[in-house]
């Protein structure tokens, strides 16, 4: 271990020079090491030697320095993970709004059929009563009348419906 203030400046300046390296280069081994070596170099530092405690506050500076940065790598990383899991729960809930929609659409065509169907059944069996009318006197071609719009009020309804 150096013996002078120089000797430890010029080490630390070291240091700092690998620790910035490892940064710009992402390299997260180098970046621990660094952060080891620093901690060494406060842990071995004669601080009896005058502005060696300052040093060593600098020391102590860039190890922080070099936690931010392999915390900020890390962050950049995990958030990119987080807009692949955003990107996924959009194409998740994309499907399942199609598939939901289609499935309404299914059930709105089935209540529809069901009105169809109903409107049918109404058309025959008025048919059916209109055919029993006795249109022979004035009240029988009234009730056959009514009976002949009312059939076609529900065809209109039913054309409506299809449309």
């Amino acid at each position: 271990m150096p013996k002078t203030f120089d000797d430890y400046a010029d080490a630390l300046k070291g240091l700092i020079d690998q620790a910035r390296e490892a940064i710009l280069s992402g390299d997260q081994p180098a970046m621990k090491a660094a952060h080891q070596r620093l901690g060494g170099f406060i842990a071995d530092s004669d601080d009896t030697i005058h502005g060696v405690i300052e040093l060593d506050e600098v020391a102590s500076t860039t190890m922080q320095d070099v936690t931010l940065a392999r915390l900020d790598q890390s962050l950049v990383k995990n958030l990119s993970k987080r807009s692949a899991d955003i990107e996924r729960l959009i194409k998740t809930i994309s499907n399942q709004s199609a598939i939901n929609n289609s499935a309404a659409a299914a059930i709105r065509l089935e209540r529809v059929k069901a009105v169809l169907d109903a409107g049918t059944t109404v058309v025959n069996e008025l048919q059916k009563f209109a055919d029993t009318v006795d249109t022979s006197n004035p009240g029988g071609k009234k009730l056959a009348k009514c009976l002949d719009e009312a059939i076609a009020a529900v065809i209109a309804v039913q054309k409506q419906v299809t449309s």
